[in-house]
């Protein structure tokens, strides 16, 4: 599929399936928003995925919410 254009955003995207997800996602076009609670795994992702898909920018956002 042709993701060109739009925008993904995964949660948990520094483990498991999340980095499949992500990778999936960024190859097929997507623009794709890396979101993790761990500032240097989300750093060891994007470096990894860094040879397939282009890493435009990387920001943390300390920022965590409960919602009860």
């Amino acid at each position: 599929a042709n993701l060109s254009g739009k925008v993904a955003v995964v949660t948990g995207g520094s483990s498991g399936l999340g980095v499949e997800t992500v990778h999936a996602l960024a190859q097929a076009g997507a623009t794709t928003v890396l979101c993790c609670r761990n500032a240097q795994a989300g750093q060891r992702v994007a470096a990894k995925l860094q040879p397939d898909v282009k890493v435009s920018r990387q920001t943390h956002v300390g920022c965590c919410a409960h919602v009860p």
